[in-house]
């Protein structure tokens, strides 16, 4: 501890268990809270002048509209206890460091998705990507024929996936970037597709005519056939997201990648399309086209690999220069 807090002037954190409904809500709290706050108290005193804090965009909770990058607790409800201590998290580590003279910068991304990292933390858009193998399955199996599959979700709102490179480059950017300091930012795509386009770039690209959307807070979803069903258990997790119509604002974090040269990232059908390769394409992947494992009874629970937020689990690499450390845990 004494060389981290003679060399270690950034900490990038983005450690945590993304699990929505954890069995132990100590341990949980324990993990995203009580941890990183330990760590910057036993760095207090040193070189640290800059904590960068891996968020979530989903500390709105159940809020629909605009959500501002400087907004925090504005009295919302939350889906699950996973959004609520992240919030917590951030005014914590917000508090400690205005304590201990640390500039807290806090960083949300939305949903990441992309290929797995070959680390021992999990792997990005899991769901996302098993959905995509689902429908290319379904498209092998019907020839060509019409496929009535209805999904409850709501088809105009924004689909709010986010590259995991562009996270990862957005970090590391912005950790210590003086224009930074202090800031809370939105890592999320701006002008996202809605939920319809996704799913019309998907079929499309797929070749499968049948699938919609049905926006189920306006109709009856009604007699569910066998493969509805099978959809409606994958996506049962994270259904109430996919009925969210919520925008992220990201003025300040546009604002910041471009003093960084990075331009803002935005997710036509080229983007999408490249992601459906990347679904039905890489050989860990195409293991459970209908989102079950081997010998399994069920789609397996939301878990660390899963999203929205940060999706990693925890590691710490110490990237040394010449005159300081980044510590990413």
């Amino acid at each position: 501890m004494r060389r981290l807090r003679a060399t270690v002037e950034t900490v990038i954190h983005c450690a945590g268990d993304p699990t929505f409904f954890p069995e132990s809500p100590l341990a949980f709290r324990v993990g995203h809270m009580d941890g990183p706050l330990a760590l910057l108290y036993r760095l207090r005193g040193g070189r640290l002048r800059q904590w960068a804090h891996l968020s979530t965009a989903y500390v709105c909770g159940r809020r629909t509209g605009t959500v501002l990058e400087q907004e925090g607790d504005v009295g919302q409800e939350f889906h699950n206890p996973y959004e609520q201590v992240k919030l917590e998290a951030e005014t914590a580590l917000r508090r400690a460091g205005d304590r201990q003279g640390v500039d807290v910068r806090v960083f949300r991304p939305s949903i990441v998705v992309g290929a797995a990292p070959e680390t021992a933390g999990g792997c990005p858009s899991n769901l996302f990507f098993r959905f995509i193998r689902l429908m290319a399955t379904i498209a092998r199996l019907s020839n060509g024929a019409d496929v009535p599959l209805r999904i409850a979700a709501a088809p105009r709102a924004g689909f709010h996936l986010v590259p995991v490179e562009t996270v990862a480059a957005a970090l590391v950017a912005l950790a210590d970037h003086p224009a930074a300091a202090g800031e809370t930012c939105h890592l999320v795509v701006s002008n996202a597709p809605t939920q319809e386009a996704v799913l019309a770039i998907i079929t499309g690209r797929l070749g499968l005519r049948g699938p919609r959307l049905l926006d189920a807070r306006q109709t009856p979803f009604t007699h569910p056939s066998p493969l509805e069903r099978k959809v409606e258990r994958m996506l049962s997790g994270y259904r109430e997201y996919l009925e969210q119509d919520v925008h992220f604002d990201d003025r300040i974090a546009r604002r910041l990648l471009r003093q960084c040269g990075i331009e803002p990232p935005t997710l036509g059908p080229k983007a999408v399309q490249e992601l459906i390769d990347l679904a039905i394409g890489a050989p860990a992947l195409r293991e459970a086209d209908f989102g079950e494992r081997p010998g399994a009874g069920s789609v397996p629970a939301p878990g660390p690999q899963m999203f929205p937020g940060d999706g990693c689990q925890s590691q710490q690499v110490t990237v040394t220069t010449d005159c300081a450390s980044t510590v990413v845990c």
